[in-house]
């Protein structure tokens, strides 16, 4: 097998399982038994199963990302939104887990990444200042507070709507805001 078809079996593995159990509840051997996949192997890629949970988000959600434009960040972020909607049983269960490779840590950490690429592309600035790396910071926290608000509702559709409604809203002018004190320092 390679590499690649590897990660794939694994990632899908732990997506099947993670719909019904927390992370904490599956063992790497449950994970290895559904794909066929030897435990050598399995450690060949990942540290253990929060390693391979956290590559799941990554390699996904990389993969939404790399089909749009960096001047379509609106674009991105609805992909991004409808990549959780397809996988709320999944990340519903990973938002449970709040230890090392927690998904929203990764989130946050992921969106401020792509938030300051965003934000250099469209002012030129080869890096940003504090007053801007904090409003980005910011602004992720309210994205992320807003999916896991979604998650872990029980209502399919409205908090999701509004999440989605308030980035959609909020990020042009976010992004106006923060090039806008390009030359202001704290």
């Amino acid at each position: 097998m390679s590499e690649r078809s590897v990660k794939t079996a694994l990632m899908s593995s732990i997506h099947r399982l993670m719909e019904t159990r927390s992370i904490d509840q599956i063992r790497v051997e449950d994970i290895l038994s559904l794909c066929g996949v030897s435990r050598t192997t399995f450690y060949r890629y990942f540290k253990d199963k929060y390693d391979l949970m956290n590559y799941c988000y990554r390699a996904e959600v990389n993969e939404i990302v790399s089909r749009y434009d960096i001047q379509d960040y609106l674009g991105t972020i609805q992909a991004i939104f409808r990549y959780v909607e397809r996988n709320r049983d999944f990340l519903r269960t990973a938002v449970q887990y709040e230890g090392q490779n927690s998904f929203m840590e990764f989130f946050q950490e992921y969106l401020e990444k792509y938030y300051t690429s965003v934000v250099c592309a469209l002012s030129g600035q080869q890096q940003l200042t504090c007053l801007q790396r904090i409003m980005i910071s910011h602004h992720c926290a309210g994205w992320v507070y807003s999916e896991v608000k979604y998650l872990q509702s029980n209502n399919d559709h409205e908090e999701l709507v509004s999440a989605t409604d308030y980035v959609q809203a909020i990020t042009p002018i976010i992004i106006d805001s923060i090039i806008a004190l390009k030359d202001q320092q704290i």
